[in-house]
């Protein structure tokens, strides 16, 4: 890949954003990472016309203003982002949780480890399989 890989990174905790960049930064692979602080400005930056495509969305379910479910049907509902892989990357292993995100049209849901060698292999993971092997048009 001749350019960095684009990812949108929708998440609250400025906390987990800094774990998160630092495990990509871990990743044999050059990554820019766009944050989103929460699903209103994600939305609203998808609304201007020259936004630009992520190879991958990374997306946390509790947040304010709106939940990443609420996130995901939008998205879902927008032509230019309809088939953009959408990671759920988040704390809860709610089985409800997981199956609404699915039905909404996640791609996958990864649940944040608690720790951060673990979120290294979890987010080299996402890169080898998202980001490097994954066909997207």
């Amino acid at each position: 890949m001749t350019h960095p890989a684009s990812v949108f990174l929708v998440e609250d905790n400025d906390s987990d954003v800094q774990l998160i960049t630092y495990a990509f930064q871990q990743a044999d692979i050059p990554v820019r990472i766009t944050r989103f602080a929460h699903g209103k400005e994600f939305l609203a930056y998808l609304s201007e016309g020259d936004s630009l495509a992520a190879s991958c969305v990374l997306l946390d379910i509790s947040m304010p203003f709106m939940s990443g479910h609420e996130v995901l049907e939008a998205v879902r509902k927008h032509d230019r982002f309809q088939f953009v892989p959408i990671v759920v990357f988040t704390s809860s292993d709610n089985h409800i949780d997981i199956k609404k995100a699915y039905e909404q049209g996640a791609n996958a849901y990864v649940k944040k480890p608690n720790e951060f060698d673990d979120l290294c292999a979890v987010v080299k993971s996402i890169v080898d399989f998202w980001l490097k092997s994954n066909f997207r048009f």
